[in-house]
């Protein structure tokens, strides 16, 4: 996937193929406010000027599509790790202060969440995200990444923490190329054999990414 900003309107684009079930190109990834959104054009319906967009807003957690993704999410979850080591969440869980959901939409679906968590010691824990099946590849789970940093940066946090499978190789891509490096483990975790931690100091951050 190739990248460039644009300092003027704070957009930065990306571009990319998928020869499995068709190319996407122009995607435009901006922030405007705390909003995200990430536009892209299938090639195959540039003619007809067909084009999409992914918005990704603060929702609440107690609706039908939160359950559906994190079911994806435990799904997922079950296939890459024994049962003793999974911690399925349900949507009331997170319907409590100090948590924001962060939702993908494409034309009203939703395609993908993640979990915010303040920790209260000036950083925040990404927590569960997923990326719908059909919608993989498409840079939502990216648009998810950034609006989660911005909402951070919104609370006033430095550093953002997560915690990621160590087989779930998919999420360690999209984190690395987001500019996260492994740390150590941070409260209330311990090392485990499945577990990497990993963070980003979002103070160092730039206006737009």
């Amino acid at each position: 996937m190739g990248s460039a900003l644009n300092p003027a309107n704070n957009t930065l684009m990306l571009r990319r193929s998928r020869s499995d079930t068709g190319s996407f190109s122009g995607r435009l990834l901006t922030r405007c406010g705390g909003r995200i959104q990430l536009r892209f054009s299938d090639v195959d319906e540039v003619s007809s000027g067909v084009s999409f967009e992914v918005s990704v807003n603060i929702e609440t957690a107690l609706q039908s599509e939160v359950s559906a993704l994190l079911s994806q999410s435990d799904s997922v979850a079950s296939v890459l790790y024994p049962g003793e080591y999974r911690r399925p969440i349900t949507a009331e869980s997170l319907a409590k202060p100090g948590t924001h959901v962060l939702i993908a939409r494409l034309a009203e679906r939703a395609v993908g969440l993640c979990v915010l968590f303040e920790r209260g010691d000036g950083t925040t824990e990404l927590k569960r995200m997923i990326v719908d099946a059909g919608a993989r590849g498409a840079g939502v789970g990216m648009a998810l990444l950034r609006r989660a940093e911005a909402q951070a940066l919104t609370l006033g946090a430095w550093a953002m923490l997560l915690e990621v499978g160590t087989r779930n190789t998919e999420a360690q891509q999209l984190y690395r190329r987001g500019g996260y490096a492994p740390c150590e483990p941070f409260a209330p975790y311990t090392a485990t054999s499945i577990s990497l931690f990993m963070t980003r100091v979002l103070t160092e951050i730039a206006p737009g990414r």
